[in-house]
């Protein structure tokens, strides 16, 4: 009857202490643009001489394509994926047929010096900022 009893409390304190134990959450959210991801990048011409194009700054994003009204995100936050892939989450305003929205996503992957972005098959290459001098 001991070793019953003795049981009982052991599996009892194991249930209690694994329901009370927390864990820290590695793929919480953190402000801003992670700095690997930072730069200005642009695709180069594909299909009927059309462009995309993105900038990332520190606490904000701007992403467009051609004939498409440009997407300028605010109060940014990411998620780490996997290895240099990364989920960004932003607020933008309404600019022309783009609604805006709270709390966007953007999925953004690492490719060596360059991106994807949103999944598209396109590379976005790191565009030079002092290419003209």
């Amino acid at each position: 009857m001991k070793n019953i009893l003795l049981a009982l409390a052991v599996v009892t304190s194991i249930g209690v202490g694994s329901l009370s134990s927390s864990s820290a959450d590695a793929s919480s959210w953190h402000k801003g643009v992670p700095k690997e991801i930072r730069g200005n990048f642009g695709t180069k011409e594909y299909g009927a001489s059309l462009t995309m194009g993105c900038t990332f700054r520190a606490k904000a994003l701007v992403f467009g394509a051609s004939g498409m009204p440009t997407q300028v995100g605010y109060n940014v936050h990411y998620k780490r994926l996997h290895r240099h892939s990364y989920l960004l989450r932003y607020d933008a305003y309404a600019n022309g047929l783009f609604k805006g929205g709270r709390k966007l996503k953007m999925p953004v992957k690492r490719v060596g010096k360059n991106l994807r972005v949103f999944g598209y098959k396109i590379i976005f290459y790191r565009e030079s900022v002092h290419a003209h001098k």
